[in-house]
């Protein structure tokens, strides 16, 4: 569950700086809509993987929902960095050089 904390701070910390990307690098605005989106199914899960806990879910149970949110992790992850590596290290132009 401190993992799951901790990644909630992460996206929310996240969103804010896609809102500061999204103006600096436009062309990327379906992919920050994308991820954001994404932020939210996360969110979900990690709410009903709490539920379950709190359940008193067989182990099983809690293991198949702890895949589940690992394999939209690793997907987010991977559109991610797809998405933002380019533009972060792509080089701009200096305005008045």
């Amino acid at each position: 569950m401190t993992f799951c904390g901790a990644l909630h701070a992460h996206h929310h910390n996240e969103d804010g700086v896609f809102d500061l990307l999204e103006r600096e690098f436009p062309e990327l605005s379906d992919a920050m809509d994308r991820m954001r989106e994404e932020h939210k199914v996360v969110a979900r899960t990690v709410e009903e993987l709490e539920a379950l806990l709190t359940s008193g879910a067989a182990p099983a149970t809690l293991r198949a929902e702890v895949d589940r949110l690992a394999t939209r992790l690793g997907e987010h992850f991977t559109y991610e960095e797809a998405q933002l590596v380019p533009a972060l290290t792509r080089t701009r132009a200096v305005p008045g050089t």
